[in-house]
């Protein structure tokens, strides 16, 4: 089953959700993504802690829910000066079938300031689709 079809069976508002991480590398072709992670409003993480998703602290103090492939933030973990909440990724995300992706430069920083090994090699990936594109 591909990204969207995943994200789609959760049934989530619109509005209310944006895919982050390698789920947009998936909805774009660029390789596959073994998991989906989304940024969720608060009344969606409010109804999904009530459901049978489970609460996963993080070392930073912060919190995310969690469900077989799935796992849901407030927010992106993100250092840089732009804000990284629900209404900003949604701002310039790429809407694919209906579902908005986090926008792939933003992923593409995102992933260069993570700088672990999985990371890097997205970014080569990113770079190398981004010359495609016009």
């Amino acid at each position: 089953m591909g990204i969207i079809q995943k994200v789609k069976e959760l049934n989530l508002p619109n509005g209310s959700y944006v895919v982050v991480g390698s789920g947009t590398l998936a909805a774009l072709g660029i390789r596959e993504a073994q998991d989906v992670d989304l940024v969720i409003s608060s009344e969606v993480y409010k109804k999904l802690r009530q459901e049978d998703w489970k609460e996963k602290s993080h070392d930073d103090g912060s919190s995310s829910l969690v469900k077989n492939t799935y796992e849901a933030f407030l927010t992106w973990d993100s250092k840089d000066t732009k804000s990284n909440l629900l209404e900003d990724l949604l701002g310039d995300a790429h809407v694919i079938d209906g579902v908005p992706f986090v926008n792939i430069k933003r992923l593409l920083e995102w992933k260069k300031r993570k700088g672990r090994d999985k990371d890097l090699t997205d970014v080569e990936l990113i770079k190398d689709y981004l010359k495609g594109k016009p």
